[in-house]
């Protein structure tokens, strides 16, 4: 994916604003009517309040918005199997203890 810096976007309330830096997680916006920059989470922000102009970017993010919930329900099965695997391990030593007590 290209980068977002200069690009224009839209916020639901601080209005127009354009993308002045970007790291692996966070964007930067500088909004016409604010002084500050605004630093939000990237991607997902544009899930909830901003919007790119460039519709290319757009369908992008959208995309990379997918992948990472795609990784993110894949991990969260890992995690799931890892904490029954290990309650599985856990009983079988209890009743392990028990047999030799």
């Amino acid at each position: 994916m290209r980068s977002l810096v200069n690009e224009k976007v839209k916020h639901i309330r601080y209005g127009n604003g354009v993308v002045e830096a970007e790291e692996v997680k966070k964007i930067f916006v500088k909004f016409k009517d604010l002084e500050e920059v605004k630093a939000f989470p990237f991607p997902c922000s544009f899930e909830h309040f901003l919007m790119l102009e460039d519709e290319d970017h757009a369908l992008a993010v959208e995309k990379r918005m997918e992948k990472e919930k795609e990784d993110e329900a894949k991990i969260e099965e890992f995690l799931q199997k890892d904490i029954e695997r290990r309650q599985a391990e856990r009983a079988t030593k209890r009743r392990t203890v028990k047999k030799k007590a």
